[in-house]
């Protein structure tokens, strides 16, 4: 049985889909070649172009002749080709964008499944910043049309995107719920250009992975600043932005972003790696039909820890405060008041007497995976991550 007649055993919709997809791939009618999609990929980038290419055919091969089921690449191509789309449109438009890279963004960031989206929201809701929404990042391209009218078609085009998620990955809607108005992460925007890191926690596709680290994204930083510039145009508040891939990119913020500020969120290990787990099997199980506990479990660990490696190498940036997760839980208020002291960022007068704990709740994971769940050992975490515990002082 070849690679693309995996089947889906818990989803016989999936199923049908994919031998859909086989059937039509067998009389001649195939989804984009990956040849057509990479001539509009950005290459001018800070590593060798033999290298690039040379990632980008391996990129091409894997998802062309691996472990994808035929539902799995068409899905995959179809979010690559479709972001990419978007990201010529941008480009058109923020050339003529103001520049003025003073404002203080706020980036939140952190271990996937450490509290990023607590915090996020938490932020936005007592400081004087905005956020992006779900129906604003994934289509931030100009549709050259009065406001209102366009702001109505990229809702639809959200609805749609939001539909499609709840179809084809259910569950991780229990895990990380999103919304049309929910502030979303960054990724979405990045992926606009292809090179973003989330290809490569999707798929698991190591020399992605592993060229990400090395690559220097200013330049998708600089697009990115310019399209918040054009957006504060109506609205002058400065942005929260969340990603946990801005920790592999501080130095590229801080470049792009010099007056802005990075917060770093850090919990046990053993809480988020069994989550995040959980989360990947949803989509490695779209992609390739059938998902491999063992395998993901390890995938996780050694993600955490080049993330984490990562981050360590940030050059020295005083404007980069790591924060534990149980501080955000216990003691609120006293991140709001190290910020207005040390930032001057105002507070929303009298939000900051609400009942936090209780608001909490509404990003609390409604599913719960342990490690032996992915074969994964208390003690081995304990040892690899002893270095993580002590110097951001988790407990």
């Amino acid at each position: 049985m070849s690679s693309k007649e995996h089947y889906y055993a818990d989803r016989f919709d999936l199923k049908i889909l994919n031998n859909i997809l086989l059937i039509l791939k067998k009389i001649g009618i195939n989804p984009p070649s990956f040849d057509s999609i990479q001539k509009s990929i950005p290459k001018n980038l800070n590593l060798n172009s033999n290298e690039i290419n040379h990632v980008l055919k391996e990129y091409k091969h894997f998802l062309e002749t691996g472990n994808f089921t035929a539902l799995g690449e068409f899905v995959h191509k179809a979010i690559i080709l479709n972001s990419i789309k978007k990201g010529e449109k941008l480009n058109l438009i923020n050339n003529n964008g103001s520049d003025n890279i003073n404002k203080p963004h706020i980036f939140v960031t952190g271990l996937p499944r450490s509290g990023t989206t607590y915090l996020h929201n938490f932020l936005i809701n007592n400081l004087e910043y905005q956020g992006l929404k779900f129906w604003e990042i994934i289509s931030p391209n100009s549709l050259n049309i009065p406001y209102i009218l366009s702001k109505s078609i990229k809702k639809i085009e959200a609805f749609i995107a939001w539909l499609l998620f709840l179809y084809f990955v259910p569950l991780v809607q229990k895990m990380h719920k999103v919304k049309i108005s929910s502030y979303e992460e960054c990724w979405h925007f990045l992926r606009n250009y292809f090179w973003c890191y989330n290809y490569f926690i999707q798929t698991g596709f190591k020399p992605f992975g592993d060229l990400m680290l090395n690559l220097d994204i200013s330049m998708f930083y600089k697009r990115y600043h310019t399209y918040l510039q054009t957006k504060m145009i109506n609205n002058p508040k400065p942005f929260i932005l969340k990603n946990p891939e801005h920790m592999l990119y501080l130095d590229n913020i801080k470049d792009v972003f010099p007056s802005s500020i990075s917060i770093c969120i850090h919990r046990d290990p053993l809480k988020t790696i069994p989550s995040y787990c959980g989360m990947i099997s949803q989509v490695r199980y779209l992609y390739f039909g059938k998902i491999n506990r063992t395998e993901i479990g390890e995938f996780v660990m050694n993600l955490y820890q080049n993330m984490i490696n990562k981050m360590n190498q940030t050059k020295n940036n005083k404007n980069v405060i790591h924060i534990p997760f149980n501080q955000l839980i216990n003691e609120p208020l006293e991140i709001l008041t190290y910020l207005n002291n040390n930032f001057n960022l105002k507070i929303i007068k009298g939000q900051e007497k609400k009942d936090i704990k209780k608001n909490s709740k509404l990003y609390k994971n409604k599913l719960r995976f342990t490690l032996e769940d992915f074969n994964l050992n208390k003690d081995d975490i304990k040892n690899k991550f002893s270095s993580y515990y002590k110097m951001y002082k988790i407990n």
